[in-house]
C-alpha cells in the first residue's frame, strides 16, 4: 500500500487553533491505502504569518533503506521540499539537463531529480518530466505549493482548497477525513456524470469540494492563499506543449508507421519493464505484443527469463482457449506461468472487498479481475507490466468501429462526444437514465460536452482522430487507469503499461487514421507487428469473455442493488432512490457490467454517508 498526503495551514488565519500534525495522521488514518506501518511524516515550520507545511507518505517496505516509489526529499539549496509518488521514465535525459548546472544525483531518488530540476530550470522543467507520478513541491522563499499529475493520467492527484486549509492526496478517501474541519456534500453533477459513462471526469470527484488535477496539468497554491491552473503537457497529433517530445518528424512517423511504432515500442519497454517484473496476460493482441517485446528485452539483457512470471485468470465459465493460448506464450517466453483459476463466489468476495473501500467510485467491472490479478501479484513481486490503453491508443476497439459508422451519418452540427457517450458508456438504459437526469434538474455532462465541442470544431476533418483523443484524455485516465491505479496502491504493485509512453502515444496520434482503423475487418497496427516482427497470425477475437453470464454474480448484484436502494431510503434519500429504480427497472436486461456499476456506487454512498455523517446528499430529504 502506498501513497502521499499533505496540508497546507494558513497562519493568522482564525482557525490558528487547528492542529496540523493531527490533522495530517487523521487524513493517513482516514485512507484506504496509507494504513501500514511503513509511514512517514514531516512538517516544514514557517515564521508565524507564514504557512505551516505538513507532508505524510506510506509506501510497501523493502528493506530499512527502500521505500519504492514514494519518497520525500530536500534540494541541494534547500528551497524545495518535494514528496513524491510513482516513477519516471526519462531519469537519463533529466540527469542530462541538469549536469548543465553541474548537478549530479547522487541519489536514484526520482524526488532528487524533480526537487533539482525545478529548482534549476523552474516551472519549465515539467515539459521534461515523464513517467507516471504525482507530486507536490513546497518553495520555501515564496511559500508556495506545487502539485503536478503525469502527462497521461497514470496516477491521481487530489485537494481541497477552502478558506486556510488546502489538502491533497494520492487517495481520495484521505480527504474525507476533513469533512468535520471542511463542509462536504456528494456532487450533484457528477452523479450524473457517473451513470453516464461509467466514471467521474476530471476535475470536480464524486464529493465536493473535493477536486483532481487533469493528466498533464499543474496546480499552483500561493501565498495568498489563490490557486492557479495550467497545463505542462497537452495530447496533439502536430505536437505538445513540451517541445522535446518529438524526436523523429511526423513525416517519416506517417510515412513509416509499422517501423516507428515498433521503435517506440521498444524503447519504452526499456524505460518501463524493470528485471524480474511480473506480466500481466489475457491473451488479447496488445497483451501478447507486449510479453513478446519483454522476451526480446530480456534476451537483449542477458536477463534469465526464468525469474519472470506471467500472471493470467480464468474463469470457470470461460472455455480452455484463453489459458492453453496465455500458458503457451509463457513456454515460448521461458517464463513461469501463473494462471489463477476463479470462480463467482470469488468474484463476489473481491466485490466485498472492494465495496468496502471509500475510493471514488468506478463502474469498470474489471476493477474486479484487475484487484485479484494484483492481490496474486503483490505476494510475489511488486512490479508488474500490463498493456492498458493499447485499444484506446490505436483505435481498435469494437465500439470505436461501430460509433464511427453512427458519427460519420451525422451533420458537424451534432456532438460527437454526446453521440459517443450516450450509445457507449451510458450504465442501463440511455433513454430512461436521461429521463431520471432531467427530473433531477441537472445537466452533468455541459461543461465536458462543450469542452469537447470545441475541440471537434478544430478537428472536423478527422472523427477518428478526435475519437482517439477523446478516449485518450477521458476514458482512459479516468476508468481505466484510475482502477488499474487503485489496484496498484492496494496491493503494493507498481503497474506499468509501456503502451502509453509519450513517445508512442504521440506517434499513434500522428500516424494517419487509415493506418488505424479502416472498416471491420482491418488489421491494426498492433497486428501487423504481431505478424512482421513476431511472425505471429493476429488473435483471434473469440476468445470468451471474462464478463460471460454468471447468474450466480447476477443474483447477488441484483440483491445487492435492491437492499441497498433500500437504505438510502432510510437515510432520507427519496429522490435518489426514485432515481435509481428509474434506471434500473428494466432490471432484467441488464448485464453484470451495468449491476457491477450501480451497485458498487450504491454500496459507496451508503457507507460514505454511514462512515462521514457530516457529509451531506443535495437530493436528502431532509436537508
Amino acid at each position: 500500500m502506498s501513497g502521499i498526503v499533505g496540508l497546507v495551514l494558513q497562519k493568522g488565519r482564525p482557525r490558528d487553533s487547528l492542529d496540523g500534525e493531527k490533522i495530517i495522521r487523521g487524513m493517513i488514518n482516514g485512507s484506504t491505502h496509507l494504513t501500514n506501518e511503513c509511514k512517514r511524516i514531516k512538517k516544514i515550520s514557517r515564521p508565524i504569518g507564514g504557512k505551516e507545511f505538513w507532508v505524510g507518505c506510506s509506501s510497501t517496505q523493502r528493506n530499512n533503506n527502500d521505500f519504492s516509489s514514494v519518497e520525500i526529499y530536500t534540494s541541494r539549496n534547500k528551497r524545495w521540499e518535494v514528496i513524491f509518488h510513482g516513477k519516471i521514465s526519462n531519469c537519463t535525459e533529466i540527469d542530462n539537463l541538469l549536469s548543465a548546472f553541474n548537478v549530479e544525483v547522487s541519489t536514484k531518488s526520482n524526488a532528487e531529480r524533480i526537487a533539482e530540476i525545478i529548482s534549476n530550470y523552474g516551472f519549465e522543467g515539467l515539459h521534461s518530466i515523464d513517467g507516471m507520478f504525482t507530486f507536490a513541491a513546497f518553495e520555501n522563499l515564496s511559500e508556495s505549493l506545487l502539485l503536478a499529475r503525469d502527462r497521461i493520467g497514470q496516477k491521481s492527484l487530489y485537494y481541497i482548497n477552502y478558506e486556510d486549509i488546502f489538502a491533497f492526496s494520492s487517495d481520495f478517501s484521505a480527504l474525507l477525513s476533513l469533512s468535520t474541519i471542511v463542509p462536504m456534500s456528494v456532487n450533484a453533477d457528477t452523479i450524473g456524470q457517473y451513470f453516464s459513462l461509467g466514471y467521474i471526469p476530471s476535475p470536480g470527484s464524486a464529493v465536493h469540494p473535493i477536486m483532481k488535477l487533469e493528466p498533464g496539468q499543474y496546480l499552483l497554491h500561493d501565498k495568498k492563499g489563490d490557486v492557479l491552473l495550467d497545463r505542462f503537457f497537452s495530447c496533439n497529433p502536430n505536437g505538445t506543449l513540451c517541445s522535446n517530445d518529438h524526436t523523429i518528424s511526423l513525416d517519416v512517423i506517417r510515412s513509416k508507421p509499422i517501423q516507428i511504432t515498433n521503435q517506440f515500442i521498444k524503447q519504452s519497454i526499456i524505460k518501463c519493464v524493470p528485471c524480474e517484473a511480473a506480466v500481466m496476460l489475457n491473451g488479447q493482441k496488445d497483451s501478447t505484443l507486449i510479453a513478446y517485446y519483454i522476451a526480446e528485452q530480456d534476451k537483449r539483457m542477458g536477463w534469465d527469463p526464468k525469474s519472470r512470471t506471467g500472471y493470467s485468470l480464468h474463469h470457470e465459465y470461460q472455455s480452455e482457449t484463453n489459458a492453453e493460448l496465455t500458458k503457451s506464450i509463457c513456454i515460448e517466453c521461458g517464463w513461469r506461468n501463473h494462471a489463477i483459476s476463479i470462480t463467482e463466489q470469488e468474484e463476489v468476495n473481491t466485490y466485498l472487498e472492494l465495496a468496502d473501500s471509500l475510493e471514488e467510485p468506478n463502474g469498470d467491472y474489471s476493477l474486479i479481475f484487475n484487484y485479484i490479478l494484483g492481490k496474486n501479484i503483490g505476494l510475489q513481486n511488486q512490479n508488474a507490466i500490463g498493456s492498458f490503453g493499447g485499444d484506446e491508443l490505436f483505435l481498435q476497439h469494437e465500439r470505436h468501429k461501430n460509433i464511427l459508422h453512427q458519427i460519420t451519418n451525422y451533420e458537424n452540427s451534432e456532438s460527437w462526444a454526446k453521440i459517443y457517450w450516450t450509445n457507449i458508456n451510458p450504465i442501463g438504459n440511455s433513454v430512461a437514465l436521461k429521463e431520471a437526469i432531467e427530473q433531477l434538474k441537472i445537466e452533468p455532462l455541459r461543461d465536458i460536452l462543450h469542452k469537447f465541442r470545441i475541440l471537434q470544431d478544430e478537428w472536423e476533418h478527422n472523427p477518428k482522430r478526435f475519437l482517439q483523443l477523446l478516449d485518450i484524455t477521458t476514458y482512459v485516465p479516468e476508468r481505466i487507469l484510475s482502477q488499474v491505479n487503485r489496484t496498484g496502491m492496494e496491493c503494493g504493485v507498481e503497474i506499468y503499461s509501456p503502451l502509453l509512453h509519450t513517445q508512442l502515444l504521440l506517434a499513434a496520434m500522428a500516424i494517419l487514421p487509415s493506418e488505424k482503423v479502416d472498416d471491420l475487418n482491418s488489421e491494426s497496427i498492433l497486428d501487423k507487428l504481431l505478424k512482421i516482427k513476431f511472425n505471429k497470425l493476429p488473435i483471434a477475437e473469440q476468445l470468451s469473455s471474462m464478463n460471460s453470464t454468471k447468474p450466480f454474480l447476477n443474483l447477488f448484484l441484483k440483491d445487492r442493488v435492491i437492499n441497498g436502494v433500500t437504505k438510502l431510503r432510510n437515510l432520507g434519500l427519496e429522490e435518489f432512490s426514485l432515481f435509481i429504480e428509474k434506471i434500473f427497472s428494466d432490471q432484467s436486461s441488464f448485464s453484470n457490467d451495468n449491476l457491477f456499476a450501480i451497485s458498487i456506487y450504491i454500496d459507496w454512498l451508503n457507507k460514505l454517508l454511514s462512515v462521514y455523517p457530516s457529509i451531506r446528499h443535495p437530493l436528502l430529504s431532509n436537508k
